[in-house]
């Protein structure tokens, strides 16, 4: 089972690099064929299917991700229980990152509440919930860090 959680731990990572820095195909890839995504941030309604889930990411890169430099998601804490070619778990998110436009930096802090299958050999989302509870301005944005001096 150490194994499953570890493959499971992957897929959450991979998911946030791939939003981040990735494109909407490699995003969708992570989802089985007929997952159902809910982005309960953006309204109440799912998507169904892979080629809708990819279209989503497409809106959300095009839409969101183009209007903000340095974006990372984080995820802490999952709790992942695995019942055979199924699984289930929640955790944590935090998602920061500089407007583009402003220069304002900002972080956001959410659940994720997941289903999990064994499609192919790999473990892919089943579903996924996405909630973002709050979202708050930083006061001060370094995007680059300031010189420790070292003498050369």
């Amino acid at each position: 089972m150490s194994d499953t959680i570890i493959a499971i731990e992957q897929l959450l990572s991979a998911y946030c690099h791939r939003v981040d820095r990735g494109n909407a195909a490699e995003v969708a890839a992570l989802f089985a064929t007929d997952a159902v995504l809910r982005p309960r941030y953006d309204g109440d309604y799912e998507l169904a299917g892979r080629a809708a889930i990819e279209r989503w990411y497409a809106w959300y890169h095009e839409h969101f991700r183009a209007g903000v430099r340095h974006l990372k998601h984080l995820v802490m804490s999952p709790l992942i229980e695995v019942d055979g070619n199924r699984a289930s778990g929640v955790c944590y998110l935090v998602a920061t990152a500089v407007a583009a436009g402003s220069g304002e930096g900002f972080y956001a802090t959410g659940t994720y509440r997941d289903e999990y299958v064994l499609e192919g050999g790999r473990w892919l989302f089943g579903s996924r919930l996405i909630e973002v509870e709050w979202m708050v301005s930083h006061a001060t944005i370094a995007e680059t860090f300031p010189p420790l001096g070292f003498p050369r």
